[in-house]
């Protein structure tokens, strides 16, 4: 035995330095082939402004020119106050309005009389809790004379006018060079549904517009005046108060007082994010569109034409738009005369400049890890950038400013893999593996690390919340790369009876100058390389296989995402790297993957704090809650979690314990989906637990809305059955939920039992309430014992269900139906020459031309006689125009405006206002074809002002609900007609 002991102690001791010393063989890895960016240095950058204070939540800032001071409002309604001094250590609580009005949710905006001087007023606005009728207030505050210190008088609060309050409120304030107060307000509504009250253009309520109201004058009755000159005094049934509308939630405007122009910034919905130059009596098209994208185009319009946003931004590179202000400082000259605005989400920056018609310049100005939530001008008219996380910021022209340097185009020239087609990689660099991967729609990934030299990752010494550093977090060496390599397994035909693997892009991550920049490199179809994508985005159509629909695979939209997509997940202001880190990586410093890349010298220590190992969703011997909340933490943690930019108050991290998470009986923020009662999670019960459902879903609304567009069999069967298994709370165990659980279990058995005769009254009652629906369709997808009873029908069930008029009710069961049975619309962005190649029916194309509902071609337009005399009379297009012109101007209606039919407002000196177009402008009286079709004789000295709307009154994006066959057949039709 002793002699065992001595040889083992022998072995140790010649191997235990040769373990050591593993750092030292290390190959270094030569990363000189991506020592550039292709990535411009934008122009600006953002250095802090009064870096010793910090807020709770700012909202709004304004710089009293009569005080000299600037004042900041928190959400929670406290207004600060302090000098112009760089250097100033704290700032003055003015006023806390929660102090004096307990009901407050959120205080959202102020501003100052232009006449402050002299009347020391101040307006505010705020809303108390959601769906309250009066909710939302407009309020008047005075300053006291005397008062240095600039106190607020709380008793002088003087409500002027109150409107519905809900999720989207507005709230913006600005005095117009005319003297008035312009006041924004939102549609009152959550996301979802979208426009839910239908008041985007209705002008009889307050909601979703632009109001402008005298608030030096009283109206008998009312605490301010409605100026005479305001466009709709006349209109029967509209509130007089309403300058504008078609809004969703107007965030930030504001003047130009050289121009005169009223700027605004209008948080979108599903696609796009919009800037509008708002006009008098303007509809900007909420929801009857969202920007370019038909939303509702079956609704009753506005009394005025929509107006398209001046310029959108899709959400591959905003989420949740900011207004801001046309530049007038001196210290960034070549931004001066822009329209400076910015993005909450991505933290983006850009600037416009706009002749009075038209943009003739848009760029990116920076690119910020800040929350925009506002922005500010000082007393010498230079920006100020409002951090929603608390911060105050300048803008400065960046030092590094330079264009994009010479970057391999090719994935082979980069250096990360020594053979493509194995994905080995190269010297140096390190292939690992995680512990819970994201849902990607079935795709598998191979992970590397290249680290240059034989550099290692070590601890962050201290934190810097600005650029994401946390002391003990790791900190990764300057060119560090991240690879993911995604593979799909598809259908290389139609015709194809097995699938094969298909790369279909690498995504690289790299750290830059102490900032994580995101490429991606898109592969050819024979996998032997893959090119640099320009980072904007783009899709490719794949055939894969999904177990879910009969016939077992379905056609799958695969998203290439933006760089600024890329980085709403992987922000800088949180870390950046979400896979590579100790829970993910596994093991311990002593054992397993970690233990190894410690001892390739990868890793020098392991990050602090030490926190629990994630589980495999799909290994069985961990627990179902363990499996469950790694799933949440890989999926959704890096959204969701506090002040992560996910609009909720919950927090998804796996090391939480569940009560913090604020997951548990939470009442969702962003709808309920027609859900009764419904929770974030309602314990014990799935179906009413607004988690599950939107994980359910197709369409707005479903998560993770990022990188997949595919349900997840294993994710809604781990978030089922997590669910169920709690205890029931007290509503889930109320009488009426247990006797509506019981009924709809029922009615799905008697669905099984029922002859095909009596299925559709069954499957109405069930699909009648939301959760009956999901509970359907979660024992369609086999994640319920209800399942067994509907094996047989399960088909003919869902397809019935896919018919369902209640659109919730057909995101639910759509995905489960084969291709053939799902309709494939164009989108916003149509291959023109695959349209063009087409050959369409012209008798399809003229019955759906005549269907209102789908194209709204009659309801402005004549064939033959019939239809409405408002756009130009088509009975013979196809003799003006070639097929080519006939679908730019179904595509781009602005792009070439017939003659005769440019828009023009007619402002009268009455105070009416007229929207159409212009027949004849004579000395004595002008002849006006109003939008309605009728025509009107105007004296020509009544009118105050013509202008010319520079936009066709023909929206664009209407074909984008219609398949690719539906619009060539329209196509054809409207070349027929000679």
């Amino acid at each position: 035995m002793s002699t065992l002991r001595i040889v083992i102690a022998l072995l140790v001791a010649v191997l235990l330095p040769l373990a050591k010393g593993a750092a030292a063989k290390r190959l270094a890895w030569d990363g000189s082939r991506m020592a550039s960016s292709p990535i411009p240095v934008p122009p600006l950058v953002t250095v802090p402004a009064f870096p010793n204070l910090k807020f709770r939540q700012p909202v709004e800032i304004r710089f009293n020119r009569t005080l000299k001071r600037f004042f900041v409002l928190q959400l929670n309604g406290q207004l600060f106050s302090f000098p112009p001094d760089e250097t100033v250590a704290q700032a003055d609580l003015v006023l806390d309005i929660k102090a004096e009005l307990p009901r407050l949710s959120q205080a959202l905006g102020f501003t100052f009389h232009p006449k402050f001087a002299e009347n020391r007023e101040m307006f505010v606005c705020y809303a108390l809790t959601p769906k309250q009728e009066d909710g939302s207030h407009l309020v008047r505050y005075r300053l006291p004379e005397a008062d240095t210190t600039a106190v607020v008088d709380p008793t002088s609060r003087e409500v002027l006018l109150k409107w519905l309050s809900g999720g989207h409120n507005g709230c913006s304030l600005n005095f117009g060079p005319d003297g008035m107060l312009y006041i924004s307000t939102g549609d009152a509504e959550a996301p979802y549904p979208p426009d839910g009250l239908k008041t985007g253009q209705d002008i009889s309520d307050l909601l979703a517009s632009i109001l402008r109201i005298d608030v030096d004058r009283l109206d008998p009755g009312l605490a301010y005046a409605v100026p005479p000159d305001n466009p709709f005094t006349t209109t029967l049934g509209a509130r007089p108060e309403v300058w504008a509308y078609g809004f969703r939630n107007p965030w930030r405007m504001s003047f130009d007082f050289e121009s005169g122009d009223l700027w605004v910034g209008d948080v979108g919905w599903d696609l796009w994010e919009m800037i509008f130059r708002i006009e008098r009596g303007g509809n900007y098209g909420w929801s009857i569109m969202e920007g370019s994208q038909p939303i509702h185009p079956d609704d009753t319009p506005g009394p005025t034409p929509i107006i398209a946003p001046v310029v959108q931004h899709s959400h591959t590179e905003a989420r949740s738009i900011t207004g801001g202000y046309i530049y007038r400082g001196k210290k960034l000259p070549a931004q001066h005369g822009m329209y400076i605005y910015g993005d909450y989400a991505t933290g983006r920056i850009w600037g416009l400049r706009h002749d009075g018609k038209q943009v003739t310049q848009q760029t990116e100005l920076a690119n910020t890890s800040h929350q925009v939530i506002c922005f500010g001008v000082d007393n010498d008219d230079e920006l100020l950038v409002v951090d929603y996380r608390g911060t105050l910021h300048r803008l400065r022209q960046n030092p590094a400013s330079r264009p994009a340097e010479p970057f391999p185009t090719l994935l082979s020239q980069t250096g990360l893999f020594s053979d493509l087609i194995t994905l080995k990689p190269a010297p140096g660099a390190h292939a690992y593996t995680i512990r819970s991967e994201m849902w990607q729609d079935g795709a598998t990934v191979h992970r590397l690390i290249a680290i240059p030299g034989t550099g290692g990752i070590d601890l962050h010494p201290n934190t810097d919340q600005r650029l994401g550093f946390r002391k003990g977090e790791w900190r990764f060496p300057d060119r560090t790369a991240l690879a993911k390599t995604i593979s799909m397994p598809v259908f290389t035909s139609a015709d194809s009876s097995e699938t094969k693997s298909r790369k279909l892009e690498t995504q690289v991550l790299q750290l830059v100058d102490g900032f994580w920049q995101a490429y991606s490199f898109v592969w050819n179809e024979a996998g032997t390389d893959a090119e640099l994508s320009d980072g904007k985005g783009s899709d490719t159509r794949l055939l894969v296989a999904n177990e879910n629909v009969p016939g077992g695979r379905r056609e799958l939209a695969w998203h290439f995402a933006s760089r600024a997509e890329c980085l709403l997940c992987h922000n800088q202001l949180y870390g950046t790297v979400n896979g590579f880190a100790a829970e993910q990586l596994g093991g311990s410093e002593s054992e397993g993957q970690l233990h190894e890349l410690i001892q390739l010298g990868l890793v020098r220590e392991r990050s602090q704090p030490v926190r629990k190992t994630l589980a495999n969703p799909q290994d069985t011997s961990a627990s179902l809650a363990d499996r469950a909340r790694s799933y949440l933490h890989a999926n959704c943690a890096h959204c969701h979690h506090q002040g992560g930019g996910g609009a909720t108050v919950f927090d998804l991290y796996h090391h939480l314990p569940l009560k913090r998470t604020k997951l548990i009986d939470l009442e969702p923020a962003q709808g309920h989906f027609g859900l009764d009662d419904a929770r974030v999670v309602a314990p014990g019960d799935p179906y009413r637990s607004v988690l599950l459902y939107r994980m359910a879903k197709q369409g707005n609304g479903r998560m993770p809305h990022l990188g997949s567009r595919k349900l997840d069999p294993l994710g809604l069967k781990l978030m089922h059955d997590w669910i169920a298994a709690m205890p029931l709370e007290k509503t889930s165990r109320a009488p009426a939920r247990l006797g509506q659980v019981e009924t709809q279990r029922k009615l799905i058995h008697s669905l099984g039992l029922a002859k095909r005769k009596d299925q559709p009254d069954t499957l109405a009652k069930l699909l009648d309430q939301s959760s009956g629906a999901l509970m359907l369709q979660q024992a369609v997808l086999g994640n319920s014992p209800l399942g067994q009873a509907i094996e047989v029908d399960w088909l003919e069930i869902a397809a019935a269900a896919a018919q369902h008029k209640n659109f919730r009710v057909r995101e639910l069961f759509e995905p489960l139906l084969p291709d053939s049975q799902r309709a494939k619309t164009l989108g916003p962005t149509p291959d023109t020459a695959k349209l063009l190649a087409l050959k369409g029916s012209p008798v399809k194309g003229g019955i759906l031309f005549r269907q209102a509902g789908r194209t709204l071609c009659v309801n402005c337009h004549r064939v033959q006689g019939e239809g409405k005399n408002i756009g130009p009379d088509l009975s013979q297009i196809g003799a003006r125009l070639n097929r080519e012109q006939l679908l730019e101007s179904l595509l781009a209606p602005s792009a070439t405006i017939p003659d005769g039919f440019t828009l023009y407002t007619l402002e009268m000196k009455s105070g009416e206002a007229h929207s159409g177009f212009l027949l004849k402008r004579g000395k004595d009286t002008t002849r006006f074809r109003l939008i309605t079709g009728e025509e009107k004789t105007l004296p020509t000295q009544g009118v105050k002002r013509f202008t010319e709307v520079p936009t066709s009154i023909m929206p664009a994006g209407l074909l984008q609900n219609l398949t690719p066959q539906e619009a060539a057949d329209l196509l054809a039709y409207l070349a027929s007609l000679r």
